[in-house]
């Protein structure tokens, strides 16, 4: 209601002038509190304007993240910053309202996100692996939100969790390469005996050749792992300008880079 009657400011003090009925009832009329309703002024309209943005942030990103049809973990954290940056500017206004609600708010957001040891650590990493945030990105968040020191000691501890989790899955892409490899040299064994001895050596070592090959592409060369080797890249342009930044289809370009990032993709 308040966002249609936000347009109709004119026609109140329109009818106020026309008609002074409103007037009388806004000031006798008492209102739950105790106080008086009071005829509507200037400011009335702006606090109206406030109240209309205030929920509005809360619906888009309900929508937001609700979505069925597209990616949604890898903006989740995004989501989260924009929505504190928000309640922090609230708390700021010159509006005693809207900074009552902004204050009320924050203290429910510190309740269920804001602090550090509630956050999903999942968020933190969909949205490093996001190729336009990155540890840039998520450094930034947390020392605005947790300070310079709390954030960057959040950010190391992160860092570590997704090196631990990366490891894990490389172990495991390493021994379903090796069952791959002991099936085909089993099928080899098997295969029709006219079947050369050079040729089944040379299976075999090809095979041996793949597996080193394949740990290679994930764990990198000279020490450093494709996880390493990613987040050292340089980000994806992310032009905050541009209305067509959310249909960037995060999972098509993974596709596209699979062969560079086997398990990253």
């Amino acid at each position: 209601m308040l966002g249609a009657a936000q347009y109709f400011e004119s026609a109140f003090d329109r009818f106020d002038i026309e008609d002074g009925g409103l007037s009388t009832y806004l000031a006798t009329h008492v209102c739950e509190n105790g106080s008086i309703a009071g005829v509507l002024e200037s400011d009335d309209w702006q606090k109206v304007r406030n109240m209309v943005i205030f929920p509005k942030r809360f619906y888009d990103l309900t929508e937001k993240v609700s979505g069925s049809l597209y990616v949604t973990s890898n903006g989740h954290f995004e989501d989260i910053v924009e929505l504190h940056n928000h309640l922090r500017e609230c708390m700021e206004d010159d509006d005693p309202s809207l900074a009552k609600m902004g204050e009320k708010m924050i203290e429910k957001f510190v309740k269920y996100w804001g602090a550090p040891e509630k956050m999903n650590k999942m968020l933190l990493i969909s949205s490093i692996l996001d190729l336009r945030n990155k540890l840039e990105y998520i450094g930034a968040a947390l020392e605005d939100m947790f300070g310079d020191e709390n954030g960057s000691e959040i950010k190391d501890e992160e860092v570590t969790y997704m090196k631990s989790i990366f490891e894990e899955y490389v172990a495991k892409f390493s021994n379903a390469s090796r069952h791959t490899s002991s099936l085909s040299d089993s099928s080899g064994q098997t295969s029709d005996s006219s079947s050369s001895n050079t040729s089944t050596k040379s299976a075999k070592v090809r095979n041996r050749i793949q597996i080193k090959t394949n740990k290679q592409d994930d764990t990198g060369l000279g020490g450093k792992s494709k996880l390493e080797k990613y987040l050292s890249e340089e980000l994806e342009p992310n032009d905050d300008d541009n209305d067509d930044e959310d249909n960037f289809d995060i999972l098509s370009w993974r596709k596209a880079h699979s062969p560079r990032y086997k398990i990253l993709s």
